[in-house]
């Protein structure tokens, strides 16, 4: 029987992103919210309330949004997250300063860069939880 007692929010633009770091979280029986745009994100974001932590890929994220969404940033949803109190993470390709700067001045709880390395990223995110690893 699996616990999902703690529930991810992960944003990945990257279909096959999404799905690796989706099958790593619910073998590792946590219950995962998995968005690969800006709309199925804001559906994820209007259960906050169930939220306990939220894994953000910024990789093409506001390259590959809609027109209609070209006055949402990832940043703004990002400052919803830290808003509801929400902790979170974020992953970029490459260091890069100043999203590193942005996603730390937006609530982040640390900026990872890509590849990760999965017993790393299932240690910070346990200890982001309360959960014993």
């Amino acid at each position: 029987m699996r616990n999902e007692k703690y529930s991810l929010l992960v944003l990945s633009i990257n279909k096959r992103n999404l799905e690796l770091l989706t099958q790593v979280l619910e073998q590792s029986n946590y219950k995962v919210i998995a968005v690969g745009n800006y709309v199925e994100l804001e559906q994820g974001l209007s259960n906050s309330a169930t939220l306990d932590l939220a894994l953000i890929d910024l990789a093409g994220c506001d390259q590959a949004m809609p027109a209609s969404y070209a006055d949402r940033q990832i940043w703004s949803y990002c400052e919803q997250l830290q808003a509801a109190n929400i902790p979170f993470l974020t992953f970029t390709p490459q260091y890069n300063r100043a999203v590193e700067q942005n996603s730390l001045a937006r609530g982040a709880s640390s900026v990872l860069v890509k590849p990760l390395v999965i017993k790393n990223l299932l240690l910070l995110i346990s200890s982001l939880v309360g959960r014993s690893a």
